[in-house]
């Protein structure tokens, strides 16, 4: 009896940690009971055989089995040994109820850690899609191309430089320039900052262009010469640099910002978008467009709500749940957000998220991911882009 006691204990801790591993790795329940039975008891039963005939010959066999192959799983399985241990014995100590089979899951997957010398912080991985592609924070994203909604676009290597000429000396370059609202167009004159984040309008401007300020609008603090100042954002439809359209321009509507005939301010998140050279001599501003799939995180980031749900389970299972919502006019394709657990890293591709509207998707973290402590923020996203042909 004693031999059999002494031999069932690391072939039931073998026997739990196989069937945990198999659940997490989302083997079918009983395909998983099936082959962890296989795995624990054909290679105990042989190498008992091969062992001299003696008492203790069953008891070594199972230690020696149970010791060698949970010593080898953080090899294959890493960061994944003690939270298999601890849904294992979790499932199979149900009838004591959920808070003591978790608590003894918990204890025997922790015993399994110290026994197999296993690094407790797992290794990142990519996530398992669902519904969307998901990424390890390591990997990049580039996203899809514009819809094809029956109109032509060129692609930015196929358009030459855009030469716009300025008034003003080197503090202030004044350029002229049109900004859509959604049914009128007016021109503008503006000075180029490249040290603003964010392009600017007067109120007066705003007006004239028909956009209203929402009342849900969100707003931003700037710097001025009158010191620090709350500004609502708008989107404006387009803001044309010379005959090259920048679709959907977030705004701030700065009256300390201008001063007529200066309607306001072209900042960061339009000029993002072009290599800038300046010709003093001939008062020429040359601007290269980059390529149209490059990043509008800037614009986009402040129309964009992001809220994250996460379920940590007693057996080391981390579900994420995120949801995207999207405050703009204007729809947002591919929008990749970066979730930082504790200082591991990792980005999840959200999708496209309609106008007014919201995304979700639900992806599995590493097993053993502590986020407790985590930090949404948007990592890249664009603007669906179908207002104009030939740009």
């Amino acid at each position: 009896m004693i031999r059999l006691i002494t031999a069932a204990l690391p072939a039931i801790w073998l026997f739990a940690t196989l069937t945990g591993l198999g659940l997490n790795l989302e083997v079918n329940p009983l395909l998983a009971l099936v082959l962890a039975g296989v795995y624990t008891a054909l290679p105990i039963l042989g190498l008992k055989a091969i062992l001299p005939a003696r008492s203790f010959a069953l008891p070594l066999a199972a230690w020696g089995m149970a010791l060698l192959t949970l010593a080898s799983l953080p090899h294959f399985f890493p960061g994944q040994a003690g939270p298999a241990t601890a849904r294992g014995i979790g499932e199979f100590g149900f009838f004591l109820g959920h808070r003591a089979s978790s608590g003894l899951g918990n204890a025997a997957g922790k015993f399994t850690r110290w026994a197999s010398q296993e690094d407790p912080k797992p290794i990142p991985a990519p996530f398992r899609k669902s519904p969307v592609r998901t990424l390890s924070s390591t990997e990049s994203i580039t996203p899809p191309p514009p819809q094809d909604l029956g109109r032509k676009r060129d692609t930015d290597t196929d358009r030459g430089p855009i030469t716009l000429n300025y008034d003003g000396d080197d503090r202030s370059l004044r350029i002229g320039v049109e900004i859509d609202g959604p049914d009128i167009s007016e021109s503008y004159t503006v000075i180029l900052d490249t040290g603003a984040t964010y392009s600017t309008l007067s109120v007066e401007a705003r007006e004239e262009i028909g956009i209203a300020i929402a009342p849900d609008a969100p707003w931003v603090e700037l710097q001025t010469a009158g010191g620090l100042i709350e500004a609502p954002l708008v989107l404006v439809d387009a803001v044309w640099l010379g005959d090259f359209p920048v679709e959907w321009v977030t705004v701030a509507i700065c009256e300390e910002c201008s001063r007529p005939p200066v309607a306001g301010l072209l900042g960061l998140n339009v000029l993002q978008r072009f290599r800038v050279s300046i010709d003093h001599e001939g008062k020429k501003i040359e601007l290269s467009p980059r390529r149209v799939d490059s990043n509008r995180r800037v614009d986009i980031g402040h129309w964009l709500e992001i809220d994250g749900r996460i379920t940590q389970s007693s057996n080391g299972r981390v579900d994420l749940e995120l949801r995207g919502q999207n405050r703009a006019r204007q729809a947002i394709r591919a929008a990749v957000i970066n979730i930082n657990c504790s200082g591991t890293g990792f980005a999840v591709e959200l999708g496209d998220i309609p106008a007014g509207g919201e995304a979700h998707t639900q992806v599995d973290l590493p097993y053993g991911t502590d986020c407790r402590e985590r930090e949404l923020s948007l990592s890249r996203a664009t603007w669906v882009e179908d207002r104009f042909e030939d740009f």
